[in-house]
């Protein structure tokens, strides 16, 4: 006798056969912590950062421009 495949064994809607998915937990479990990628990982966050900070200087120094042009 063959036994059936795991999946057919298993019943619709047992917990043990849906997929959890918590980002908060793969970040903890899972990934690579070597140095060489936690900084890669910092440098990619400081560039955002910087990106939106200056999209805002930006937003800001064209609206002081566009008020000084009204007067």
């Amino acid at each position: 006798m063959v036994a059936p495949p795991i999946q057919s064994r298993r019943r619709r809607g047992h917990p043990s056969s849906i997929r959890r998915h918590n980002r908060s937990d793969e970040s903890t479990t899972m990934g690579d912590r070597s140095p060489k990628s936690v900084n890669k990982q910092a440098t990619q966050k400081q560039t955002k950062a910087d990106g939106v900070r200056r999209g805002k200087e930006q937003a800001i120094a064209a609206k002081q421009a566009g008020n000084v042009k009204k007067k």
